[in-house]
């Protein structure tokens, strides 16, 4: 049972951990980029509602309309940085892709040159 788990924890961290040098945390920090845009305006509300002491749990602070608005500003923010990324991200102009492939029987991944 020990060798069984030991080897499903091999195989579990060689998934979370690339095999092209880029380390796992910088593959995910664009998802929290956007999770931290899309709360963004949600935080700022409840920080105003907080400082106007209105009451952050009370209900009519969030009605229907205002978290479409927020809600909305959420999106744009999203699709801004969307934008942003495909614009100012990525491989440089001119770059070519090699596809994974396999050399000397280990498997090469895909990479921009």
């Amino acid at each position: 049972m020990r060798r069984r788990l030991a080897v499903l924890c091999d195989v579990f961290n060689s998934s979370l951990t690339p095999s092209d040098g880029e380390s796992a945390p910088a593959m995910i920090r664009p998802l929290f980029i956007e999770l931290g845009l899309f709360l963004t305006p949600f935080a700022l509300y409840a920080l105003y509602v907080w400082a106007t002491q209105e009451g952050v749990l009370n209900v009519d602070a969030w009605s229907v309309p205002r978290l479409i608005s927020l809600s909305i500003s959420a999106l744009v923010l999203v699709i801004i940085s969307f934008v942003l990324l495909a614009q100012f991200g990525g491989a440089p102009p001119g770059s070519t892709y090699v596809p994974a492939h396999m050399e000397n029987g280990r498997l090469v991944p895909g990479a921009e040159k």
